[in-house]
């Protein structure tokens, strides 16, 4: 229960952040996201689906920042589920983007705590004002482009 408190208080955190420092300034955006994960052979089985929230950063007119923090959930049991933060640097072309970061995850809920090492995060999307449309890769440091999570997600910004 502590776990899941911590979750809800980095959420209200990063929506007090977003409209204290995005008050009448469009170098941050936030986006609240849902998607679905598979492994790499697309079998959906097991099923994951995901909820979270990002922001984004511009460091200048083609860099983005962003960091971002998902829940992690197999099929639509609500008992345990992985916390997912990450930090990514994504490059825009124009309404796309395409970049890579690090992520970590953590179990939570259930008798055992687990966290992985920290791990690759690809992506690539488009992004406007107010939508977002990611699909990403992720994948261990120790075995790139093996043990994969495929996924895509849509973001809506507020």
């Amino acid at each position: 229960m502590k776990k899941i408190l911590y979750v809800f208080i980095i959420i209200i955190l990063l929506f007090s952040v977003n409209s204290t420092l995005n008050a009448g300034n469009n170098d941050i955006g936030f986006f609240g996201n849902f998607g679905i994960m598979a492994g790499d052979d697309f079998k959906f089985d097991p099923f994951f689906w995901y909820f979270g929230a990002n922001l984004d950063f511009y460091i200048s007119d083609n860099l983005i920042l962003s960091p971002e923090a998902n829940l992690i959930m197999q099929d639509f049991n609500f008992e345990t589920f992985l916390l997912q933060p990450a930090i990514i640097l994504n490059v825009k072309l124009s309404n796309l983007f395409v970049g890579g970061g690090i992520q970590k995850m953590f179990l939570i809920g259930g008798t055992e705590a687990y966290s992985t090492d920290l791990g690759l995060k690809l992506n690539a999307g488009f992004r406007s004002d107010n939508i977002k449309f990611t699909f990403f890769a992720t994948m261990p440091f120790d075995s790139l482009f093996e043990n994969m999570l495929i996924g895509a997600q849509i973001g809506l910004g507020f």
